[in-house]
């Protein structure tokens, strides 16, 4: 409130107004104050006199002592004025600081939880080729169900990325899928060929369902006293025994004549995943670099690479492009 509408001004306007009312009649009856004064004895003068004094220095001295106590509460408050106002700026730089670190601290939070999941479901959409090859053909049922749940995660992570990880999410999204139906339509060959596998599979799970139930009743002669090794559940028993080994055989068999296919296989999505893995890699650091962790892309693909000979070390792969000496193809690496 400005000091001319304030209680304060008012009281010292009609101070001031009074005062000039005094002043006019004192001047306008000069001449009878004057007489009257006059005929005063001298000793009632000398105390007016005084008394006048003693009331103007008074009154001056009032004045002055009023003037330096409104100076000093005038500064007091303008000091805390300013005060009140630092206070007020600095609490809402540290609500606003308050507020940027709990959003920055909900959204690292997020990008936790997104490129979490979405690291898992790419890994598993990178293995789902391989593991298709010992599925049954005929279950076709979710077979791109990896891919599309890495594609539904990648989604996420485009949403909440940066602009460097961003273009690294949509390389990633085509390169996962070319990958994917690559190694799908590579791996339909093979999985013909496996279906007289599974066949024999299923026939084994029944012939050993079948030898345990004779085994059973063989072996409740016991009861009955009737054991006997030319009993004909004994016989039945053993006989199932033997056709689920000469299945097995059978199986295996089948099995080491699909490897040399097995390896072609991998031969030949071996550098599409190589590609993959490297990009992957660049992916990965990009994401870490967002949660605040170091990226280090190139020890990422130093390591891709290194793994990779070492896998291919351990496997044997460099020896699977051309046939052994002995001409034998069917050496499990």
């Amino acid at each position: 409130m400005s000091f001319f509408a304030s209680p304060l001004f008012a009281r010292i306007s009609l101070r001031v107004v009074a005062c000039i009312a005094a002043i006019t009649t004192v001047v306008c009856h000069w001449p009878e104050i004057a007489t009257w004064y006059a005929a005063l004895p001298e000793p009632v003068r000398a105390a007016f006199v005084t008394g006048f004094c003693t009331i103007s220095s008074g009154a001056i001295a009032a004045f002055i002592a009023f003037g330096g106590v409104r100076a000093a509460n005038r500064s007091s408050l303008d000091r805390l004025l300013v005060q009140h106002q630092q206070d007020t700026t600095e609490a809402e730089r540290q609500r606003q600081y308050e507020r940027a670190e709990k959003q920055a601290d909900r959204k690292g939070q997020i990008r936790r939880e997104v490129y979490l999941k979405a690291i898992e479901k790419v890994n598993a959409a990178v293995v789902a080729p391989g593991r298709l090859l010992d599925r049954p053909i005929t279950d076709r049922e979710n077979e791109d169900a990896p891919l599309q749940e890495f594609l539904t995660a990648n989604a996420q992570v485009r949403l909440i990325c940066e602009a460097a990880a961003l273009s690294h999410s949509f390389e990633a999204t085509s390169a996962v899928a070319e990958f994917f139906f690559k190694g799908y339509r590579l791996g339909i060959p093979f999985r013909e060929k496996m279906i007289h596998v599974h066949k024999i599979r299923a026939d084994i799970i029944q012939a050993r369902e079948d030898a345990r139930r004779l085994q059973a009743a063989s072996d409740d002669l016991y009861a009955t006293g009737e054991k006997d090794k030319h009993h004909p559940k004994h016989r039945a028993a053993q006989e199932r025994v033997r056709y689920v080994t000469h299945l097995e055989q059978a199986r295996d068999k089948m099995l080491a004549d699909l490897m040399p296919s097995r390896r072609q296989y991998h031969l030949e999505i071996d550098d599409a995943n190589l590609k993959l893995q490297l990009l992957l890699a660049v992916y990965q650091s990009a994401l870490r670099e967002e949660l605040h962790l170091e990226g280090n892309a190139k020890e990422a693909m130093a390591s891709v690479l290194e793994m990779r000979e070492r896998a291919h070390k351990a496997l044997g792969m460099d020896e699977w492009k051309s046939p052994p000496p002995d001409g034998n193809t069917s050496a499990v690496a």
